[in-house]
């Protein structure tokens, strides 16, 4: 009978699971860190909500107009869409950096019952490291683009950013979690929004003294 080859998503757990059991006999404690896609959806709102307000007050205030018209209006939706691929790019670049087999460490896809596209980082990361990968699509695609709408007066650029803070709002959510264990490893989860977080316990008794 002819063994049935794995998905690249069962070896990705696979890798997961080597990983952890390795780091645990290693003498390091894990943290879960993971979030729905609800809990993303929601929560980060309120997270991007504050940084969007405060870049349309401060257009407001500069060049007086927010307004639009439908034809651009179009366009801009359109490049929101294509920026959700690059978005996914930004988290492998960011964490390919870091990674010993670059961006061969880093996976791509889609979860189709969430509608989600996905990147995931098959490799251990250092705090800064992990970080890096997860608000840099925030940075390129959110806040750059806001702050550049803003010197141009651009509000076709200002929505854009909007856009691509609502977009990283997630990965806001997911960097909060993290600054619990600014000493830790992170092993990026394979199939779910969020990580596990390794910390040595000599490292994990001192921070609770």
């Amino acid at each position: 009978m002819q063994k049935q080859k794995k998905t690249k998503t069962q070896l990705a757990v696979e890798n997961f699971e080597i990983q952890r059991e390795h780091l645990k006999k290693e003498g390091y404690v894990e943290h879960e860190a993971i979030i729905s896609v609800l809990a993303a959806n929601t929560k980060s709102m309120l997270l991007a909500l504050p940084l969007i307000a405060i870049f349309f007050t401060a257009f407001l205030v500069v060049w007086k107009d927010i307004q639009t018209d439908t034809e651009k209006s179009l366009v801009l939706l359109l490049f929101f869409l294509i920026s959700i691929v690059i978005h996914e790019w930004l988290h492998g670049f960011g964490w390919s950096l870091s990674c010993k087999d670059g961006f061969k460490s880093v996976r791509f896809g889609m979860m189709w019952s969430k509608m989600t596209p996905y990147c995931n980082c098959k490799e251990l990361l250092g705090f800064k490291q992990y970080l890096l990968g997860s608000m840099l699509p925030l940075l390129i695609l959110g806040l750059i683009p806001s702050a550049i709408a803003l010197f141009l007066g651009n509000v076709y650029l200002l929505y854009f950013g909007a856009l691509g803070i609502i977009g990283a709002g997630g990965d806001m959510l997911i960097s909060l979690n993290m600054r619990k264990y600014p000493k830790a490893l992170f092993l990026d989860h394979p199939k779910e929004c969020g990580f596990f977080a390794f910390e040595k316990i000599s490292d994990k008794n001192e921070k609770e003294v």
